[in-house]
């Protein structure tokens, strides 16, 4: 029974991704850390998806087809065709001057 489980230890499982016509790892382990489970991700994923440490995502629960659904936090600004840097810019302003956006909005 060890040599069949070390075995399977070793064997990793690959997709051909036939956009991009590359082999990726598609088989994760689930772990603990502190008081949170993780999945860790496969850098090249990351890279693909323009996101890294400290990037916001969005998570979606697909019951139908039984997955997790990650995306980048700024897809929806892309689909739309906003450059991610003027919507920066936009926070950045309405940050600063918050107060007074909200007095306006009062009268």
């Amino acid at each position: 029974m060890e040599h069949w489980e070390s075995d399977q230890k070793k064997k990793q499982w690959y997709t051909y991704d036939v956009s991009t016509k590359i082999e990726v790892i598609m088989l994760r382990k689930i772990f603990k850390t502190g008081n949170s489970t993780v999945v860790s991700l496969p850098q090249e994923f990351l890279d693909q998806l323009g996101i890294q440490q400290g990037s916001d995502v969005s998570l979606e629960l697909d019951q139908d087809n039984n997955q997790v659904v990650i995306k980048p936090a700024n897809a929806p600004l892309k689909s739309l065709g906003i450059d991610p840097g003027f919507a920066d810019q936009i926070a950045e302003f309405i940050d600063k001057y918050r107060p007074a956006l909200e007095e306006l909005a009062r009268s």
